[in-house]
């Protein structure tokens, strides 16, 4: 998901659950926030008032690009973890466990154009399936449930708006896996919207280097990474094949992805209906946020009614509009509720008044920090608990 879900919708989430203006501005700049705390903003001296080394929360787009564009054959160990780190805690939950889904992929795999070496699913492969994104998972319920338990006794809203940031999206990112791996990322040739009552095809642009391509949701022109040379690959890693697609509110998509390729006919298709995924990321967020002011067990597959603005029809409306940045549409709906409008994100403002401060430790660019470190090791730990870790091994 963008800025105007993790910005915008976080904070009418937080409104329509209990909390003030002002904790829900700090629980929406978290949620962005996460999609911006790359290693270039990490100060230098954050590492000593933290006592450990800071987690960066997301890749820079140019570390992404720098890697495609000097293409990685093998990831050393640490490379993978910290990739693993970055994308399987904060954007990619690991929500496949126990195996709910199965990989349904063909196996083995023989390419039919050269660059491609034969692939085929080993123990280790089939053990990873496991860790691939998806909403409504036992990873979900334990981070909502962990979150409650320690706001109760620490009321840090920078832990829980960072994992509202999560919990969206695995609503977004379900079915995809955070990091590189072809066997379960890579998508057919071809990717289709439902538009105007019938299945269109989209005007797909590839590109291999950073790319200043802006998407036209009016066109049905969209810019992906291309394949590369390896199975490995980093446009393997996630959702990069195809591009913001899945990231998009109004979108409703058919594809093929390579993890179905054993199926036939229309058990090779993926359809995903971003619009109503998204209306139920928001009524869950909204959930999870009572749940956690409130010291309620939050369960899985239970969602807020949004009776306190009048039900689903008016956030249906916004995910419903054709436009890449909804957060426009969000800001009125803000307003129209609550006579208020929330001001821009500023990604910089953090980091800017923690230089300043001559209390560093009370500043929110502390506080969301220490909080990723918290976050990370706690999914961690659940992840250890079922045999799974965020650590690759050579």
């Amino acid at each position: 998901m963008n800025l105007d879900f993790h910005y915008y919708a976080t904070f009418l989430a937080a409104k329509i659950a209990g909390f003030t203006t002002n904790e829900s501005q700090v629980l929406a700049h978290a949620a962005q926030y996460v999609d911006d705390s790359n290693a270039s903003m990490v100060e230098p001296e954050l590492r000593d008032l933290l006592r450990e080394t800071p987690q960066p929360t997301v890749m820079a787009f140019t570390e992404f690009s720098q890697c495609n564009a000097n293409a990685i054959t093998k990831w050393t160990p640490s490379q993978m973890t910290q990739m693993q780190k970055i994308w399987m805690s904060f954007h990619l939950l690991p929500g496949n466990l126990k195996g709910e889904i199965q990989f349904q992929g063909i196996t083995p795999y023989a390419a039919s154009l050269p660059p491609y070496l034969q692939w085929e699913l080993d123990e280790k492969q089939k053990n990873l399936f496991r860790l691939i994104c998806l909403n409504n998972s036992s990873s979900i319920k334990y981070m909502v449930n962990h979150t409650k338990n320690y706001f109760q006794e620490k009321k840090d809203l920078h832990l829980v708006g960072l994992r509202m940031h999560v919990l969206a999206d695995s609503w977004a990112h379900t079915f995809f896996i955070g990091r590189p791996a072809w066997y379960v990322n890579e998508i057919g040739p071809s990717i289709e919207e439902f538009d105007e009552g019938c299945w269109r095809p989209l005007n797909i642009t590839q590109f291999d280097r950073l790319y200043s391509f802006e998407d036209n949701p009016l066109q049905r022109q969209y810019a992906v990474f291309s394949p590369m040379r390896d199975y490995k690959g980093i446009v393997y890693l996630a959702h990069a094949r195809m591009g913001h697609l899945p990231d998009y509110p109004y979108m409703h998509l058919r594809y093929r992805p390579q993890w179905l390729s054993r199926n036939q006919g229309n058990g090779m298709e993926m359809i995903r209906d971003n619009p109503k995924d998204f209306l139920l990321a928001f009524k869950q967020m909204v959930y999870a946020l009572k749940c956690i002011r409130n010291n309620e067990e939050f369960k899985t597959r239970t969602y807020d009614d949004l009776e306190s603005i009048g039900g689903d029809t008016k956030v249906e409306s916004i995910l419903m509009q054709r436009k890449t940045d909804q957060s426009e549409d969000w800001n009125h709906f803000i307003e129209r509720v609550y006579s208020l409008k929330l001001t821009p994100y500023k990604k910089d403002s953090w980091r800017d008044a923690f230089r300043i401060s001559s209390e560093k430790k009370k500043t929110h660019y502390y506080h969301f920090n220490k909080a990723a470190i918290m976050h990370r090791n706690s999914i961690e730990h659940f992840l250890n608990a079922a045999g799974l870790s965020l650590t690759e091994t050579s």
